[in-house]
């Protein structure tokens, strides 16, 4: 999904969010909720509801806080498992 990749790029410009991730258990993500996740309902999702439409479909789940979460779950395992989107 192109906007998926689009917000995996940005998300990852920073170095530091890289090296933060890298550290991290899968178990410990949500501590990015208000991080990393609002960055990306601040930059991706308020106020765009297209973006937000695409997405809870491609997740299957409707709030925008379940759909960042499952966005730092997919940057979490590119970084870890080299997953390509």
């Amino acid at each position: 999904m192109e906007l998926l990749e689009k917000i995996i790029k940005d998300v990852l410009a920073t170095p530091k969010v890289k090296t933060q991730l890298m550290k991290m258990e899968e178990n410990e993500l949500y501590k990015l909720h208000f991080s990393i996740g609002l960055y990306i309902r601040n930059k991706f999702l308020w106020g765009n509801i297209l973006n937000i439409k695409n997405l809870s479909k491609h997740y299957d789940v409707y709030s925008v806080d379940d759909i960042s979460s499952k966005i730092i779950f997919d940057i979490y395992m590119s970084i870890k498992n080299k997953k390509n989107f």
